[in-house]
């Protein structure tokens, strides 16, 4: 999608992964609305950017969020004024996710990332909450609906699904509470003591990302502190195939 945004061409990896390209596809047949936006549009009535990085600092803390897709735009699809007071702006954030099954929607509506990214957005821009909405697309399609695709050319092929968040007041003053908690909380905390490590017994430390700066290897059972050499050389051995995505 960060290709398409800025407009180079996708043919190297369309042949080196034919399961996204179908993926691309079923979404662009699902939402050619997105695509309005790819390459970036930059006019005066809208602006859009792929990986759109936005720090706001609150509380003593720099939140730093990472959108898909960002787009602003001056009106409405039906060419009307967005809302009553006049001021046309809107702002709309994209998240691609690849689960084949999507999450529930209460839960995503609750999630960090819903609300931290519309948050955020809100603060560091003139729009006001009503003004900014969020859409999910789960796009990754499984082996059976990969092959419907490619087997008949007279069905209707499976289409990628959705969900859109819209936000208000409400919504935004309860997270500016909740992150003024959390993050008072984790003041509090630094002032203390190191944080205490979990528990060997209970076998989270495999799958914790931390686990390499805790001297507590995934798949390895040793506790004691590792030599630089040894810490070098597990890091030289991550790729970018073994860091899985971030479930919600």
């Amino acid at each position: 999608m960060q290709q398409k945004a800025l407009d180079l061409p996708i043919q190297a990896v369309s042949k080196a992964d034919t399961q996204m390209i179908a993926s691309l596809d079923a979404l662009a047949n699902a939402a050619p609305g997105v695509f309005n936006h790819l390459p970036a549009a930059r006019s005066p009535s809208a602006f859009s950017q792929s990986e759109h990085r936005r720090t706001l600092a609150f509380n003593d803390y720099l939140l730093t969020v990472v959108y898909d897709l960002v787009v602003f735009s001056r009106r409405s699809d039906g060419g009307q004024l967005a809302d009553r007071s006049g001021d046309q702006s809107k702002g709309h954030i994209y998240d691609w996710k690849t689960h084949q099954t999507p999450q529930k929607k209460a839960r995503l509506a609750s999630d960090w990332q819903t609300r931290l990214y519309q948050f955020v957005l809100c603060e560091t821009t003139d729009l006001t909450p009503d003004q900014i909405s969020m859409t999910y697309w789960f796009v990754r399609l499984d082996e059976s609906e990969r092959s419907g695709m490619s087997a008949s050319t007279t069905s209707i092929p499976p289409q990628p699904s959705s969900y859109q968040f819209d936000y208000d007041l409400a919504q935004h003053d309860q997270t500016r509470q909740d992150l003024l908690s959390l993050t008072d909380g984790l003041t509090e905390m630094r002032r203390r003591e190191n944080f205490p490590k979990v528990a060997v017994e209970k076998g989270v430390c495999e799958h914790c990302p931390f686990a390499l700066r805790c001297d507590r290897l995934p798949f390895s059972a040793a506790t004691q502190p590792q030599t630089t050499q040894q810490l070098l050389r597990t890091a030289s051995q991550l790729t970018a195939d073994s860091v899985t995505e971030v479930t919600l």
